[in-house]
């Protein structure tokens, strides 16, 4: 053994010794990345030694690198590289590792690039060139990996492991995950479900889904699946399709009562509402409001539509001109019912459905006598929202009659829309996180260095634990975003192939302002799940963050007109990216080519306060609350029981966003909260949710804030930020 590793050091030395004798210098790729450790050092430094040999005067060039690069020159005289040899002893291993960036680096002719072929994204690639070295001692690496690069770029491959007594001879296998040839997700109720029997009929192969309602068959399209769930009592039969990647779902066979909501305390009175509503009563003020009286509507109008056509901003009656198909954002909403809330004299009327679905559930609201019309009012944002909950969430039309104004205003109205018993108390919230011990270590450190020295001790016993990186990249986004964005890569290398995971990095690196890196784990995205749309939205907006607005232009258009990826399903997103593309428009579009660009996309929406929430896992279970400075709440929930069939959509769409908008007109402090929610098999799943906080938005004055949370355990409620507006 022995002998064969002085051979391939002669043949170093041979290869140096054949070169001009007084070349400027060398660079030193070194791979530092979590796998890198375990290299076998003496190996590679004696590589190093003939080297310094050969040529003891010369410029060296050292690249450490994992996902990011760091550079740093040494001279060596007399052969006495001592000072390079102390530094490579005393390197710091961690993150995972990216190739493609070293592309263009290197000063000078002679390169050696030191690592064990692990790689981060499976279109990444060793930057190598003919004569180049391309150097191994690290047994556990990917060796086929290494020796497609030597061959595609004509460089020298050493791969010290490959002449050891046991691997001579034969093909040292590299490590490999079975690839099966059917993969898919099993949902119960929209929920990955786990310990599901998916069988091939007429077969004997079957497989059992795992944590995450996966499972891998090696089916044909021609044959047939039996999926059965005994602790469900469910039973579907499904055939196979040509796509290697199928998502099944099935429905428990489960009762549920009637939900029944006890009160220790006697419900509040009733509201009562004059008939100015929202200006006579105080606590009504602050909405972004509009308002016409009986003055402001005409005799000659037959219907109530026809009163409010043309008198409200940005309140659309559609093409028919109905007041029941109002609506007051974008064309579309993903919370897929996009018409306003009508309210009469306090009373919640019905609801037109909006949805692709929707049959004879339109609302008709002719009984209504324009001249019995005392005022009507518009309500707008958040703060309508928070009032009236998710009826409001598309604004609120409230019209308010004569007849109740009748006996001099003596008349009570009651609103029935108004939520109730909705007073947020924060000292009665019991579910606040707990901190790890990594967390309370770190907090404790007194300089960012001594933090990461915490950080790397811990690793030690937590290199397979996934919450371990969350919540070092958690106290590490704000104070050192780049240490961050090393931190949450080793979850690259440590869940391979996950998709999930590969989000939560994606999600990670953006909110670190690490834009190179989650360009490249959107892209990796794309390329293993094509119908993934919010994949696609990610990378446009990773464009526009990079400076790179002319391809941020171009991706969202491609996806508001549909075009340019006909496959996927972007009604989910529209209003998005009909907000985010007039931005752009607003404050780069001298900077980009809008020659094909819509007219609306001229028009931008301004807010006081955006906030765009994403998380990571389709269809995670949890909930938003928004508390309003009068200490009032309003919980958006994202749950089967609240609305199983936008989960569905998701599921299917890959769409996971929310936004919410503030008008600016409830001024004061508003708390916003998430809380991961208990019921259904999610529990299981740590999930991470980002919120873009964007202030001023559609002004020059606008500012973006990104904040990052993460939620280990059911029922844990974490503050997302408190803005004053």
């Amino acid at each position: 053994m022995k002998f064969l590793f002085h051979l391939l050091l002669v043949l170093v030395a041979t290869t140096v010794s054949g070169q001009q004798p007084d070349y400027a210098g060398t660079t030193i790729f070194w791979d530092n990345s979590r796998s890198a450790e375990n290299r076998d050092l003496e190996k590679d430094l004696n590589v190093l030694q003939r080297i310094f040999d050969q040529q003891p005067e010369q410029e060296v060039q050292l690249v450490f690198f994992n996902i990011k690069a760091e550079e740093q020159t040494f001279h060596v005289q007399g052969g006495d590289w001592s000072a390079l040899k102390l530094v490579l002893q005393k390197a710091t291993y961690d993150g995972a590792t990216y190739f493609k960036q070293l592309e263009g680096m290197a000063r000078f002719e002679k390169v050696y690039l030191f690592t064990d072929g692990s790689r981060s994204f499976e279109d990444d690639r060793i930057p190598l060139k003919k004569g180049d070295f391309l150097i191994n001692s690290n047994p556990d690496r990917d060796e086929a990996f290494l020796k497609r690069s030597a061959l595609l770029t004509r460089s020298r491959l050493m791969d010290f492991p490959a002449v050891m007594p046991e691997n001579i001879g034969q093909l040292n296998k590299p490590r490999q995950k079975v690839h099966k040839a059917l993969k898919g997700v099993v949902y119960i109720d929209n929920e990955a479900a786990s310990n599901v029997r998916v069988a091939i009929k007429g077969a004997d192969e079957f497989a059992i889904t795992d944590d995450n309602g996966r499972f891998a068959l090696n089916a044909l399209p021609t044959d047939s699946l039996i999926i059965t769930s005994r602790a469900s009592r469910t039973y579907k039969t499904v055939r196979v399709t040509s796509a290697s990647e199928m998502d099944i779902f099935l429905e428990a066979e489960r009762f549920t009562l009637e939900e029944v909501v006890l009160m220790e305390k006697a419900p509040e009175p009733a509201e009562l509402v004059n008939t100015g509503y929202g200006l006579e009563n105080k606590e009504k003020l602050g909405y972004a409001t509009q308002r016409i009286d009986d003055e402001d509507i005409s005799a000659i109008q037959t219907d109530v539509s026809q009163s409010v056509v043309n008198r409200f901003s940005n309140v659309s009656l559609g093409q028919k001109d109905d007041i029941s198909k109002a609506t007051m954002r974008t064309n579309t909403s993903i919370l897929f019912n996009n018409y306003s809330l009508v309210v009469i004299d306090g009373v919640p009327q019905q609801q037109s459905d909006s949805s692709r679905d929707a049959t004879n559930s339109q609302a008709n609201f002719n009984f209504i006598d324009p001249a019995n019309i005392a005022s009507i009012q518009v309500l707008k944002g958040l703060a309508a929202t928070n009032r009236y909950g998710s009826l409001g969430s598309n604004g609120v039309i409230l019209i308010t009659t004569k007849t109740a104004q009748a006996g001099n205003g003596q008349s009570k109205i009651v609103d029935q829309a108004r939520l109730k018993n909705n007073i947020y108390k924060d000292e009665e919230d019991n579910s606040r996180p707990s901190v790890s011990p990594l967390v309370q270590s770190l907090e404790a450190a007194s300089t960012m260095e001594e933090a990461y020295d915490t950080y790397l001790s811990f690793r030690i016993f937590n290199a397979q634990n996934k919450e371990f990186y969350l919540d070092a990249f958690s106290f590490f986004k704000d104070k050192d975003p780049k240490k961050a964005a090393v931190i949450i890569s080793n979850l690259l290398e440590l869940l391979e192939e996950e998709e999930n995971e590969i989000r939560t990095v994606a999600m990670a690196f953006h909110a670190a302002g690490a834009y190179e890196e989650a360009l490249l784990a959107y892209e990796s995205l794309i390329k293993k799940n094509p119908d993934e749309v919010q994949a696609y939205f990610n990378r446009a907006i990773t464009y526009r963050d990079m400076g790179r607005y002319q391809e941020a232009y171009n991706e969202i258009s491609g996806l508001l007109k549909g075009q340019k990826y006909p496959q996927l399903d972007t009604q989910g997103l529209s209003k998005t990216l009909n907000r985010e593309i007039r931005n752009l428009i607003y404050h780069h579009g001298s900077k980009i080519n809008i020659i094909d660009a819509e007219q609306a996309w001229s028009n931008n929406l301004r807010f006081a306060v955006r906030a765009v929430f994403e998380w990571d896992i389709p269809g995670v279970q949890f909930e938003l609350q928004f508390v309003n400075p009068e200490n009032r709440y309003f919980n958006w929930s994202h749950t089967n029981a609240a609305n199983s069939s936008r989960i569905r959509e998701e599921l299917g769409s890959g769409s996971r966003m929310e936004e919410f908008e503030f008008y600016g007109d409830l001024k004061g402090q508003w708390i916003l909260n998430a809380q991961k929610t208990e019921d259904g098999d999610n529990k299981k799943n740590v999930f991470s949710l980002k919120c873009t906080l964007y202030k001023n938005f559609g002004e020059a004055r606008e500012t973006k804030e990104e904040i990052w949370l993460h939620f280990k355990k059911q029922g844990e409620k974490k503050l997302v930020k408190k803005v004053v507006i």
